[in-house]
């Protein structure tokens, strides 16, 4: 299998699906311009599966690895804003070198 997600304006996951890799050819859309993976390889296997299909490259971008959340997994951000405010703060305000609890 193969997943294709999308991403809004900002970079926010907004829809996944899973492929079988022998459909997946019919799945690319046209105005595919570019494939970004992180380097994880099991993410850059996913994406040169479907750049071979769109006949693109993929671009390797360490920003697109996996993170963990710690106490944040599985919290709406409603929760965490009660539960861990100053948390959600740095959250919010990006800061440098900050990672949730």
């Amino acid at each position: 299998m193969v997943s294709w997600s999308a991403f809004d304006g900002y970079g926010i996951q907004v829809g996944s699906t899973d492929f079988s890799s022998e459909t997946f050819g019919f799945c690319v859309p046209s105005t595919c311009v570019s494939i970004y993976a992180s380097d994880l390889s099991r993410a850059h296997v996913t994406a040169q599966t479907i750049a071979d299909a769109a006949g693109l490259a993929v671009t390797q971008h360490l920003g697109l690895r996996e993170r963990s959340f710690g106490d944040f997994q599985g919290r709406t951000f409603a929760e965490i804003e009660v539960e861990l405010p100053e948390h959600a703060h740095h959250w919010r305000t990006r800061t440098p070198d900050w990672a949730p609890p």
